[in-house]
């Protein structure tokens, strides 16, 4: 098995990270502010730069990325130290071979470089910082030196003059990413980004009597259908766990029958205009006037939610479940607003990329002294506190550009020379983002909370997840 994609896909026009010939080698850790590591144009970039990063991005490595190797890829094996595992070569899709070190190596490489060409499209365009981004960069400088993150730099020499300078850089890169993401188009029909919310309780297909699985739905349905007459059509006068617990065997039953319960649940019906949209693009983009197989994704509890009316409930057939749904709004305004969201930034960051990769055609090139880089900037272990922090994202005084794309690549790294591909954001993302989520009516669901702790529902594969306001919004077992 070759490893694909970490945990993000990094697109732009491509750079060479060439090797620069010198004879330095090992040197000791008291000379890293002043040996090269590599050179951007002009300019000396030093080792001290280069290990302040490493260590930065070490615990997602140590934490994500190699665990992520090991265990959902299988490239890695389970019986190693962190140590020896930074040195374990991963075949990547493109048949090369890499290590840990190489790949962390490669995005630090790539955070450097992408930090400096916005750096220098920010003095170019007058962005500047205020006083109030001076001040949380002063904040966060403390964290490094004296506060939550000293940890990190633990048996380093990175000094605060070099830990201000790199966060101030990367505050500037920040604005900079900003204003090249302006302009993108904010059209969007609302209906394809529409969310309802329901309450429904799941029938699994998932007993050996497919006769007995139907006839449960059908009863549960009935039973719901009386007991929501009896309370005079208002759902909060529903006894829906008394529903469920009435419907599901106990225990050590043979062919043992579930019936799950997910209440005030969101689901993601915008996905059928969604799906339908795309088709017709796809047919008119082909021309031809003939259909074309479309493999859908949107499942039949979406398709039936779309058209339901608030307040309407009925009994859904599904492909792997039953499902018995009350709608209780055909459009949530929250989450609604939140798909939204999530689509304008989707357009941004392909503004930015696209603006960026002109960018690329007349910056400096980034060329790396692997002598001295790879002889000095070593895998040494972390320390991590007894209760563990969340890894360092973001170096900067606000959200750093640099630092939203996953590390790992695809790309090869020989001794001599590297080739890789430019930063971008455009589609970077980490496997659980603070802005993560998991759509609903899918069987692929994943477990991601949102922003808000959501976690869309309508699939067989959904988790339990508990919201802001203390809603479960995935088809969780009460």
């Amino acid at each position: 098995m070759r490893f694909k994609k970490g945990l993000a896909v990094l697109t732009a026009s491509v750079m060479t990270l060439s090797a620069l010939s010198g004879c330095s080698n090992k040197v000791s850790k008291d000379k890293f502010s002043t040996t090269v590591g590599a050179t951007y144009g002009d300019q000396k970039i030093y080792l001290e730069e280069f290990q302040f990063y490493t260590k930065l991005y070490q615990p997602q490595f140590d934490q994500s990325e190699i665990p992520m190797l090991q265990y959902w890829y299988g490239l890695l094996p389970q019986n190693m130290s962190l140590e020896q595992l930074y040195s374990e070569k991963v075949e990547m899709s493109n048949g090369h071979y890499m290590t840990p070190t190489q790949m962390l190596k490669e995005y630090v490489v790539k955070v450097v470089y992408q930090t400096r060409v916005l750096n220098d499209y920010a003095k170019e365009n007058g962005i500047t910082l205020s006083d109030d981004d001076q001040k949380k960069i002063d904040e966060k400088v403390k964290e490094y030196t004296e506060g939550d993150s000293k940890y990190l730099l633990e048996g380093t020499t990175v000094s605060e003059e070099t830990i201000k300078r790199i966060l101030t850089e990367n505050a500037l890169a920040q604005k900079a990413h900003e204003k090249l993401g302006e302009g993108y188009d904010k059209t969007v029909d609302r209906e394809l980004f529409r969310v309802a919310k329901a309450y429904y309780f799941t029938v699994d297909k998932d007993s050996d009597d497919k006769t007995d699985e139907k006839s449960r739905a059908e009863a549960v349905y009935s039973e719901f259908k009386s007991k929501f007459e009896e309370a005079g059509k208002k759902i909060e006068s529903v006894d829906l766990k008394a529903i469920k617990d009435k419907f599901t065997d106990a225990e050590g039953t043979e062919n043992r029958l579930q019936t799950l319960l997910s209440e005030d649940v969101t689901i993601f019906v915008g996905a059928v205009a969604a799906e339908e949209a795309e088709k017709e693009h796809e047919e008119h983009e082909e021309g031809d006037g003939h259909d074309h197989e479309h493999e859908s994704t949107v499942t039949q509890l979406q398709k039936e939610a779309a058209a339901m009316a608030a307040g309407d409930y009925k009994l859904i057939d599904d492909t792997n479940a039953y499902y018995i749904v009350y709608l209780s709004e055909t459009d949530n305004e929250k989450s609604t607003q939140q798909k939204i969201d999530a689509e304008y930034e989707k357009r941004k960051e392909a503004k930015f990329a696209e603006n960026y990769a002109e960018l690329l055609k007349t910056a400096p090139e980034i060329k790396v002294n692997n002598t001295n880089y790879d002889a000095n900037i070593v895998y040494s272990a972390i320390e991590y506190p007894t209760q563990p922090t969340e890894p360092e994202t973001t170096p900067g005084a606000t959200e750093a550009v640099t630092t939203t794309a996953a590390p790992t690549t695809e790309v090869a790294t020989t001794e001599d020379t590297t080739t890789t591909e430019a930063l971008t954001t455009e589609e970077a993302t980490e496997a659980a983002t603070e802005e993560g989520e998991t759509e609903a009516g899918t069987e692929e669901a994943t477990e991601a909370a949102t922003a808000e702790g959501e976690t869309e529902a309508g699939t067989e594969e959904a988790t339990e997840a508990a919201t802001a306001e203390g809603e479960t919004e995935a088809p969780a077992q009460n």
